[in-house]
């Protein structure tokens, strides 16, 4: 499929697109005194926000909005759908919401995975495969693990920012 089919956009457009946003950071960094405060602002504003689409994406099971516009129609904007089905997946109005519809709705194995989250502690929850408990040590586990990664990322920033003096005019 040339749109992608299941991508949120051209498939031959993805790779380019990561390969730039990879060095635009450190383009940004290594540039801000060019720039004029509104960029340099604006530059940073837009960082949460490609970084909230990209963990939205994830969440849950890829098809997902696909076969939502199945039911729906176009034109969606299948990034804001995506949004809708988290918030309806935390308020638990699957069906209020279309989260599940009539194409998804006969199939268990399409209905589960497009009302649970996509990452392995939450299908184990969900699907009973194992222990509650069990589940519930893997989610916290999950999540402490996200908090020390987070935490290591700003310990890795106060550094960097605390030793900044001492780095060659080049690095800055």
């Amino acid at each position: 499929m040339w749109s992608g089919d299941f991508a949120w956009g051209d498939r031959y457009v993805s790779m380019p697109t990561d390969l730039l946003a990879m060095i635009a950071i450190p383009l940004l960094l290594r540039h801000r005194g060019k720039f004029k405060t509104v960029v340099w602002r604006t530059a940073w504003g837009m960082v949460p926000a490609c970084l909230t689409v990209q963990l939205a994406s994830v969440i849950f099971w890829h098809p997902l909005e696909v076969y939502q516009v199945m039911t729906m129609g176009h034109p969606t904007f299948v990034v804001g759908l995506r949004f809708k089905n988290i918030a309806a997946d935390i308020l638990g109005k699957y069906e209020e919401w279309g989260l599940t519809n009539d194409w998804m709705w006969n199939d268990p194995w399409q209905r589960f995975h497009s009302t649970t989250p996509y990452f392995m502690p939450f299908m184990l929850w969900r699907d009973g495969s194992v222990e509650p408990s069990i589940a519930y040590a893997l989610i916290a586990a999950w999540f402490l693990v996200l908090a020390a990664l987070i935490s290591v990322l700003l310990l890795l920033r106060a550094k960097a920012r605390g030793s900044r003096n001492g780095l060659p005019d080049s690095w800055r």
